[in-house]
């Protein structure tokens, strides 16, 4: 090695260190920026196809759970009219009139239509006669005998004749009050509005959204450049894609997200990712072009190389007077790195300082001062998460258990009272059971929610306790006022419109609040106050749940 270095030095004549360092720098330089293209190209690349692919399945996500709430709300919808007094008796004029009165107030759905149990059209809201007694049966049709089965059905994306739009029908059976099936009541929902809500979150320039089903018959197809005109003129047509043949090649009953390259009807090449709805019986697609996603990437590769042809030009420049100056800016960095080191994440480098330092190390001296504040940044997020319950957004316990350190030492100095209510939820469990974790987790949001926003004083903390337990600290509150409060918040949970157990909406959940008051002394400890309000809590749930029991020394 020492041979070869010699060597180029006596056939490029470097005899000065001048020379020799002008040569290892720009021989540094060049290869360095070689060696970043080609990495940041081949990572880059990666990522930001990675990140494509990471953001279209977040929004098949977002845009599954827009599809399954608006169809879940258009079933709720025609269960409620096939469980109505006037459905169960089979009172045809005011079934019309309340079919009318419905589609009135709802303006998702197109049509009403009721088929008596041998499968004849007796009401069609869409018809001017409303009461009508068609003389061919439809019992044939998959909904009638699924609802002759007791079971609800969603139909195929069709065009209706009365509104010349798209629409997807909602079925469900009718049963006497003897349970005798009385025939099948279904409705035609518009799919407009589940189009307007999927064509916001379409991406770029050249994003598109395409509904389809087993068949891969085109449903419904969305995008900037796709008019109102031309995506009729797709529904009911067959997409024949690569992603199209994967979708019928895969296992349906999946709800993994997939991510090809492939080239799409329009002739574009295209990245795609398609998730399966209701079972497998549809699919969501969501496209965005080749082009726009690698545009900036391309883009940000010829900056690149004109920085790097910047950065070599420079050197060859000011090589000289760079080694001069290299150790006094460097002693300034490792100063400021060692501050990092030591926990000051406030370490900032004065620019000023580096006027007359390169570019590149003027560049590598901002890019410091971005981790710097990035670093403060993440540091204040993760305090924030410590302090923070994450299902609620409320403080969590050890944030509690640092507040109640904080005020008993203050109470105790002040002499000043200090109460602590805990709550539990008088249903959970049954409500997790009957409608499952996820209405579980949004009846704790709710609840959080409003004990929140009915404790505002500045002072009061309100965290999770954990579970379905919550408390509330109450620096210098009285036993009045802690029990009137912790009433309040009973009663506003009370009116909350969330379901509990068998299924009815005219049913609360409800919460059990043990509230604890006492002037803390040198003889007392901070638990003692915990175990009086979690001993008051026992006591209301003992007592039939939804009550507040006020304990205090």
């Amino acid at each position: 090695m020492h041979g070869l270095i010699s060597l180029i030095y006596r056939m490029l004549g470097l005899r000065t260190i001048a020379r020799q360092l002008f040569f290892w720098v720009f021989l540094l330089i060049f290869l360095s920026s070689c060696l970043y293209l080609l990495s940041y190209t081949t990572f880059d690349k990666k990522k930001r196809l990675d990140e494509t692919e990471m953001n279209l399945q977040y929004a098949l996500t977002n845009q599954r759970l827009i599809m399954e709430n608006w169809a879940a709300e258009r079933a709720k919808e025609i269960r409620y009219l096939a469980n109505l007094p006037v459905s169960k008796e089979r009172q045809l004029e005011q079934m019309n009139q309340t079919f009318q009165n419905f589609l009135q107030t709802h303006e998702e759905l197109v049509a009403i239509v009721y088929l008596d149990e041998d499968g004849f059209v007796t009401i069609d809201s869409a018809s001017n006669e409303g009461v009508i007694h068609s003389d061919v049966s439809l019992k044939d049709r998959d909904y009638f005998k699924a609802g002759q089965q007791g079971k609800e059905y969603m139909y195929d994306v069709v065009v209706s004749k009365a509104s010349d739009k798209p629409v997807i029908v909602f079925s469900a059976p009718v049963y006497s009050t003897n349970d005798q099936f009385q025939g099948v009541i279904f409705g035609a929902a518009h799919l407009s509005k589940v189009n307007d809500l999927l064509s916001a979150s379409t991406h770029g320039e050249s994003g598109e959204i395409i509904l389809i089903n087993q068949e891969t018959v085109i449903l419904t197809q969305l995008s900037e450049n796709i008019n109102e005109e031309f995506a009729s003129e797709t529904i009911a047509t067959k997409l024949h894609t690569d992603i199209a043949n994967k979708i019928l090649t895969q296992e349906t009953s999946t709800v993994e997200t997939n991510f090809i390259s492939y080239v799409n009807d329009q002739g574009d090449d295209v990245f795609g990712s398609f998730v399966p709805l209701f079972d497998g019986r549809y699919f969501l697609i969501n496209e965005i072009s080749k082009k726009e996603v690698l545009q900036s990437h391309y883009q940000m590769i010829m900056v690149m190389l004109s920085i790097s042809m910047a950065i070599l030009i420079l050197g060859m420049l000011l090589i000289i007077p760079v080694s001069r100056h290299l150790l006094r800016p460097l002693s300034y960095l490792v100063e400021a790195i060692n501050e990092i080191k030591m926990g000051n994440y406030n370490s900032q480098l004065a620019p000023q300082i580096f006027k007359s330092s390169p570019l590149e190390l003027q560049q590598f001296i901002k890019v410091f001062d971005e981790m710097s504040a990035t670093i403060q940044e993440k540091n204040k997020i993760l305090q924030n998460l410590s302090s923070t319950d994450e299902l609620t957004g409320i403080a969590n316990r050890r944030t509690f258990n640092r507040s109640l350190e904080r005020e008993w030492t203050r109470a105790e100095k002040e002499q000043a009272p200090l109460s602590v209510a805990f709550l539990d939820i008088d249903f959970l469990k049954e409500i997790n059971d009957t409608f499952g974790h996820q209405v579980g987790d949004h009846c704790l949001k709710n609840i959080a929610h409003t004990i929140k926003h009915t404790i505002n004083r500045p002072k009061d903390i309100v965290a999770r306790y954990g579970g379905d337990e919550f408390v509330i600290l109450l620096p210098e509150t009285h036993r009045e006022e802690a029990a009137h409060l912790a009433e309040k918040v009973r009663k506003q949970i009370e009116i909350l419109p969330i379901p509990t157990v068998g299924n009815k909406m005219d049913r609360y959940a409800t919460v059990s609040i043990g509230v604890a008051i006492l002037i803390p002394s040198k003889t007392m400890n901070k638990e003692s106050l915990v175990q009086l309000a979690d001993q008051a809590l026992y006591e209301a749930k003992s007592k039939g749940k939804n009550s507040v029991i006020t304990k205090s020394i």
